[in-house]
């Protein structure tokens, strides 16, 4: 059963506005059918008198979702918080990175073992192209000082199950990947002095 997704951001916009035309006709619309109940009546007044900013609001509310979900699904981000991103782009030594295992669909048993000095889910995002049938999916990733070195280590540690020397990609189980990746950052960090 395919997974159903959430409203567009056309259909929100549509749904906020019909919501705020709700809010503003509604109130007038009663006033005539309550004539008999003062009291309801004064009350549907007090409604009406802030039928405009109550419209007004849903209005700014549901265009602030739709541009965020616009966002989201445009690919500005890539769903990567907008902190991460800035730190991403603060930090600036040669070194200082991510270390990432990524998977696709379709290359089963196959993972990518490299670095970036972008957050991960922006590197995934990078990689699908035209190319590649289905998106690149982050199954593991560390941020360190010493990154390079780590990456590094991880390819001499997966000599063996890589396909190629001149690519990062490798023929090994997940677990082991992961594995791996966290044990040359040990091993990078015990030469650093643990730092």
């Amino acid at each position: 059963m395919a997974k159903r997704k959430g409203a567009g951001p056309v259909a929100r916009v549509v749904v906020g506005v019909a919501v705020a035309a709700a809010v503003l006709l509604l109130p007038h619309l009663l006033l005539p059918q309550v004539g008999g109940h003062p009291a309801v009546a004064r009350g549907l007044q007090a409604v009406a008198a802030r039928a405009g900013w109550i419209a007004g609001g849903v209005l700014v509310v549901t265009l602030v979702a739709a541009f965020a979900a616009r966002l989201a699904r445009s690919g500005a981000g890539g769903g990567v918080p907008f902190y991460a991103r800035i730190v991403a782009r603060r930090r600036s030594g040669p070194e200082w990175g991510y270390v990432y295992v990524l998977s696709n669909a379709a290359m089963p048993g196959m993972l990518k073992v490299g670095f970036t000095d972008r957050h991960p889910k922006v590197r995934a995002k990078e990689l699908r192209t035209t190319g590649v049938p289905e998106p690149f999916r982050v199954e593991f990733a560390i941020r360190s000082d010493f990154a390079r070195r780590i990456e590094a280590q991880a390819h001499r540690l997966l000599d063996e199950e890589r396909l190629r020397k001149d690519r990062e990609f490798v023929r090994a189980p997940l677990d082991k990947a992961i594995d791996v990746v966290k044990r040359a950052e040990r091993q990078v960090r015990g030469a650093m002095g643990g730092r």
